[in-house]
């Protein structure tokens, strides 16, 4: 088995907007408080080659996926299968795709992302090195730093997921995952990698070449405090978090492997008239939360120029890869606690990493009490996400049937 690390700056240039907080905030960037990165792990084993890719951004776009995809399968003969991306959900990085009012794309800035992301890819490959021990470390977090911003009595994941990858004759690499919105910055001009960002930051001082994986986190905030606290909350939290590798961890074998999983997403079946109605029932609302009649409308004329009447679904996939037989599974959805929890209950225990906002989302993915709240991420931000809503149930529905493929997937893969 042989690892490598590459990262590559993917800092856009002061004056872009930003994305996230809120719709139409004309919120440019006016400083840069910490770089942004696409940072890059490969992996290698009996002639086959794996990329799991983390990116400093809200989310990508389907045109930088598919054209990093292409570009590696091209050059590198990888199967898009083998390549897992993924960002870190930041509100305070650019928009690579447009969400409805939340922050306007650059062109010019996203046409040069592919390329940097490829880099940072290529960096990785011609890194490898053998691997000399591979070690996972699950431990609880030591103090409560994030709540369930949907309902106070629903679940948070409060655990911190590591592996230490230790190479021969090159740094150790560390890939780190908590569950929780990147948002401790708060609603601000500067450009930052937000917490995930000073994790990335703690490890390097420690000497590791280090990734972060934000796991499943629609429903999962920072516990509020006041803007002056912020910097300190986020030093602590990302401090907090770098405590999980702690100890010595649990040795694994000296396995990779990893490809994709199949599913539909089941959507509600809309009428124009449904359509129309939706949109005027925000129109009416304009001020909860400002410019979302706005948005309601761009959403309804899309819709309607677009209507299909068959479309009971969409398909998508999962992509994962196990270390040591340990899986990751990148899902692309605001994802919520809960549809974690379901998938690994399928998988047999807590260890794997399950990981949101992969490759372009689909929108968050709200479990039912969501929907009987008549909450926003059930509610509205399918018009942010220019989307026909999602069938009640689909996050209880997909936990366990993601959970079962990926079961079924994993007891194919070869044997440590």
């Amino acid at each position: 088995m042989r690892a490598g690390f590459g990262k590559a700056e993917i800092t856009p240039p002061l004056g872009v907007e930003l994305a996230g907080y809120g719709y139409y905030l004309g919120r440019t960037a006016d400083k840069v408080l910490d770089p942004l990165f696409a940072r890059a792990a490969a992996f290698e084993q009996d002639g086959e080659q794996y990329l799991l890719v983390s990116c400093d951004c809200l989310g990508l776009s389907r045109e930088i996926v598919e054209n990093v995809e292409s570009v590696l399968k091209r050059d590198c003969n990888i199967l898009p299968a083998h390549v897992t991306l993924v960002s870190i959900h930041t509100h305070t990085g650019p928009a690579m795709k447009y969400h409805g009012g939340c922050g306007n794309v650059s062109p010019d800035y996203t046409r040069t992302v592919p390329g940097k992301i490829v880099s940072a890819c290529l960096t990785a490959l011609n890194d490898l090195k053998e691997v000399t021990g591979l070690r996972f470390f699950r431990n609880p977090i030591r103090k409560q730093w994030a709540y369930n911003r949907a309902c106070a009595e629903n679940p948070v994941d409060g655990q911190t997921r590591f592996f230490r990858i230790d190479r021969q004759d090159a740094p150790p690499m560390a890939l780190a995952s908590y569950a929780c919105h990147a948002v401790c910055q708060g609603c601000i001009r500067g450009i930052s990698a937000d917490y995930p960002g000073r994790v990335c930051a703690n490890l390097e001082a420690m000497g590791f070449q280090a990734l972060y994986l934000n796991g499943v986190c629609g429903d999962i905030d920072p516990i509020r405090c006041a803007k002056e606290e912020r910097p300190a909350r986020l030093r602590g939290f990302a401090d907090t978090i770098c405590q999980g590798m702690e100890g010595e961890g649990v040795g694994l074998p000296l396995t990779v492997s990893g490809g994709q999983v199949e599913a539909n997403l089941r959507l509600q079946h809309v009428t124009p008239d449904d359509i129309r109605r939706m949109a005027g029932a925000a129109n009416e609302k304009e001020t909860d939360p400002p410019g979302g009649g706005r948005v309601a409308r761009a959403w309804e004329q899309e819709m309607l120029e677009t209507y299909d009447p068959n479309k009971a679904e969409e398909a998508f996939h999962v992509r994962y890869l196990a270390l040591g037989g340990v899986p990751i599974a990148a899902l692309p959805f605001e994802t919520y606690t809960l549809t974690g929890m379901l998938i690994r209950k399928a998988l047999g225990n807590d260890d794997p990493l399950v990981l949101g906002c992969a490759e372009e989302m689909l929108g968050y993915l709200p479990t039912m009490d969501d929907y009987d709240r008549g909450s926003y991420a059930s509610r509205d931000a399918f018009f942010l996400y220019r989307r026909v809503p999602t069938l009640r149930g689909e996050a209880e529905r997909l936990g366990e049937a993601l959970g079962q493929k990926l079961a079924d997937a994993l007891k194919g893969e070869k044997k440590p």
